[in-house]
């Protein structure tokens, strides 16, 4: 249910922030990037600030029965080696 933390190593905890269907998920990763995002290796888009990050790559499309995406917040710009202080996993439902 909502507000499980998971911990792994030094990255931020990360919380269960519900389920959304595809197009949902897709608007919302835009509306969170802002325009002149960028598109990196591992299915990772970077804010142009570099202070928001969605992760949707093999990992999050492939897990059987859990197609999900990651919203993630740095300390300070990524170009500058900040560190993920907020993840937020959404399960991702097909559209109806």
């Amino acid at each position: 249910g909502a507000g499980k933390v998971t911990t792994s190593g030094s990255r931020a905890p990360e919380y269960n922030a519900g389920s959304v269907s595809e197009t949902g998920f897709t608007n919302s990763a835009e509306k969170w990037l802002g325009e002149g995002y960028t598109s990196h290796s591992n299915g990772r888009y970077v804010s142009q600030d570099g202070m928001r990050q969605v992760r949707y790559g093999s990992h999050e499309t492939k897990s059987p029965n859990n197609h999900h995406g990651h919203f993630e917040a740095y300390d300070k710009p990524a170009q500058q080696g900040g560190r993920i202080i907020e993840n937020s996993s959404v399960k991702i439902v097909p559209d109806k």
